[in-house]
């Protein structure tokens, strides 16, 4: 592979796909993501295949050092979804509860600092795996301090 980088970010992505073939619907996110705001409307026909979730993946030579979403603040909406995914509630009231309250917009970005720093190490080259690069726990055959943080 050629050395160097070439980074770029991901556009907003499918939230759910519902598959056609079954009744199972699914979140290729996590059910929290809000729905990009054109999309909204197309809750209340939960028949629409696709609705556009607002989440993005950061990207450096092919691989995803990190992720970010917004995700839903009303509960009505929450629930909607949930609903759509043939979720209960029951786990998350607190949270529905919490929701109806009144809630900003929010969200996050993850970094994979593993990653980077593999890129890094590499030289942009994305075939090195991350765990050449790091010691994880699942390969130590013996204890040291700290690995409980691995």
């Amino acid at each position: 592979m050629k050395k160097g980088f070439n980074g770029r970010s991901g556009n907003y992505r499918t939230m759910r796909q519902m598959l056609e073939a079954s009744e199972n619907r699914g979140s290729t996110h996590h059910p929290f993501t809000a729905p990009i705001d054109k999309h909204r409307k197309w809750l209340e026909n939960p028949s629409k295949l696709h609705i556009t979730g607002q989440y993005y993946d950061l990207m450096l030579n092919g691989v995803e050092l990190g992720d970010d979403s917004t995700h839903i603040h009303n509960s009505e909406e929450q629930a909607r979804v949930l609903k759509i995914l043939n979720e209960g509630t029951t786990e998350i009231n607190h949270l529905l509860n919490a929701l109806s309250c009144g809630a900003p917009p929010h969200g996050g970005f993850a970094l994979g600092l593993d990653r980077y720093i593999a890129l890094l190490v590499a030289e942009g080259d994305p075939s090195l795996p991350v765990r050449e690069t790091f010691c994880h726990r699942s390969v130590l055959d013996i204890p040291f301090p700290g690995h409980r943080i691995l």
